[in-house]
C-alpha cells in the first residue's frame, strides 16, 4: 500500500495517496516512513495540523529520522509558524549540522520575520556548506 501511495503522489492524486497511507498505518502503525510519507501527501492538501502530527509520529518512532525532522520544519514554515520552524531546524542541525538546505530554510524563516541579519548569517552558512555546487552551476 505504501508504494501505491507513492505512485498516487507522483500522479498528483494526493487525497487517494493519503487514504493509502491511512490503510498502511493500520497494518504497520510503527513504521516511521509511512507516517512521514502520509505527512508529505497531506502537505499538498494544505492540512497543516495533521501534517505536523504525522511528522511528529514518525519522529516519535525514530528520533533520528532526519527527513521527518526536515519535513516537519518545512511544514511549520508553510503554515507561517516560523518560530516553530526555526526550532525544528535547530533540532535537525543537531542531527546533521552540514545540511545546507536546513540553513537555507532557517534563512527564509528569518527573512520572513524581517530578521535580516540572522537571515544573511544563515544564508552564508548554507552557501559555505554548498559552495562547490554553486561554483559548478555558475561555470555552466
Amino acid at each position: 500500500m505504501e508504494s501505491t501511495g507513492k505512485t498516487l503522489e507522483k500522479l498528483h492524486r494526493y487525497e487517494e495517496a493519503v487514504k493509502c497511507y491511512e490503510k498502511a498505518v493500520q497494518f504497520k502503525p510503527d513504521d516511521p516512513e509511512i507516517w512521514n510519507n502520509r505527512g508529505n501527501a497531506m502537505t499538498y492538501l494544505h492540512r497543516q495540523p495533521k501534517v505536523i502530527s504525522c511528522y511528529d509520529k514518525a519522529i516519535q518512532l525514530k528520533s533520528d529520522y532526519y527527513q521527518a525532522w526536515s519535513n516537519r520544519g518545512s511544514g511549520f514554515a508553510q503554515g507561517c509558524r516560523h518560530e516553530d520552524a526555526i526550532a525544528t531546524d535547530n533540532a535537525v542541525l543537531k542531527l546533521k549540522p552540514d545540511a545546507p538546505e536546513i540553513w537555507y530554510n532557517k534563512a527564509c524563516c528569518y527573512a520572513s520575520q524581517d530578521y535580516l541579519e540572522l537571515a544573511v548569517e544563515n544564508l552564508q552558512q548554507a552557501l559555505s556548506l554548498n559552495l562547490g555546487e554553486y561554483k559548478e552551476a555558475s561555470q555552466n
